[in-house]
């Protein structure tokens, strides 16, 4: 193997290493996450322990929250979970007294989701956590041009077309 065949191989190699840290960083960063926001809610004055909430069971509070009026079909489509696992939680969600269920007077038939009070706190301290996480990734990505951003952008898109097979 010539010397710059195996620079590329090594090259590769170490990408290959960040990738793994990033995955790992990516799991402590999801559970960073929650802890975050049920902070945030206790700030609001909410006593109850939220401790015990999935990453799922939040994104399903943001969703219900983002999109009004939403049905079970439109959770599922809008979170990229299964209508099963979106019934399972939003279940729980219920029991936890996080979202309502209503109908509308024209059609009985289908049900829709709203959140309660709490559900709201927990709405917006998601929303806050975002919004502040994006504005950081936002001032990291102004340090590079557009051609290494266009760069970036085909290399992530590469990336999770390659995890979704």
């Amino acid at each position: 193997m010539n010397r710059k065949s195996q620079e590329s191989r090594e090259e590769g190699r170490d990408l290959i290493k960040r990738l793994g840290t990033l995955f790992e960083q990516y799991r402590s960063f999801q559970e960073q996450h929650k802890h975050v926001i049920v902070d945030l809610i206790r700030e609001k004055g909410y006593d109850e322990d939220f401790q015990n909430l999935s990453i799922s069971e939040l994104h399903a509070i943001d969703c219900i929250g983002s999109h009004p009026e939403s049905n079970l079909t439109t959770i599922a489509e809008l979170t990229g979970l299964t209508k099963s696992a979106i019934s399972k939680i939003s279940a729980r969600l219920l029991e936890k007294n996080l979202i309502e269920t209503y109908r509308k007077p024209h059609n009985k038939k289908e049900v829709l989701f709203g959140l309660t009070d709490a559900g709201r706190a927990i709405h917006g301290a998601h929303q806050q956590f975002h919004e502040s996480r994006d504005k950081r990734l936002l001032n990291r990505l102004k340090k590079y041009g557009p051609v290494e951003r266009e760069a970036v952008r085909r290399f992530l898109d590469d990336l999770l077309s390659e995890l979704t097979l």
